[in-house]
């Protein structure tokens, strides 16, 4: 009973303020006045602090609804779509192939070996290059990429030498030139 008392109380007191103090005011200022992250704890009243304390964690997730009911079939409208060959012929062909290899090492104390670097050819651009240790830390190998190839470079940092294997493997995309679409001139 108390409690409604000062809420009635302050509702009363705020309410006066309000008709009274504000009668210069043009506006009245909602959420959209107030920038985000401005308002803060301490300028909460010590009720409402005091509530927020008392929430409660949130529950459960609730068991799911009732599935919708199924919508009308529709048609697509294709007359606008290219046919597959017309689709084909705007765009050149490319062909992606994989290169791979594997070596065993052995890489002499404070040394680097660089391995044969694995190329795509003339008409081909390298994609993705990866490679996997076997004995040894991945952390010893170095990775370059040329402008048609891929090469791994073991680096020995440590004071033995160094045995174990390597894979190594690249993608490959070529382009065939023949099928490139020919441009229009301006």
């Amino acid at each position: 009973m108390r409690e409604r008392r000062k809420m009635l109380l302050v509702f009363l007191i705020g309410f006066l303020i309000a008709t009274v103090g504000t009668a210069a005011a043009t506006r009245q200022l909602t959420g959209r006045d107030i920038k985000n992250g401005t308002i803060t704890a301490k300028d909460l009243s010590k009720s409402l602090r005091t509530q927020l304390k008392k929430a409660g964690r949130r529950g459960p997730q609730g068991p799911a609804g009732p599935p919708g009911k199924t919508g009308a079939t529709g048609t697509v409208d294709t007359s606008s779509f290219y046919t597959k060959s017309q689709s084909d012929a705007r765009f050149p062909r490319m062909e992606v192939t994989e290169k791979s290899a594997q070596y065993g090492i052995s890489v002499p104390a404070n040394a680097q070996s660089p391995y044969p670097a694995l190329n795509c050819g003339d008409n081909a651009l390298p994609g993705k290059g990866r490679f996997e240790t076997i004995g040894f830390d991945s952390s010893y190998v170095d990775e370059a990429y040329g402008s048609h190839s891929y090469q791994v470079t073991v680096i020995n940092p440590t004071g033995s030498t160094l045995y174990g294997s390597i894979k190594i493997a690249l993608s490959c995309v070529g382009i065939d030139p023949s099928t490139a679409p020919v441009p229009a001139l301006p």
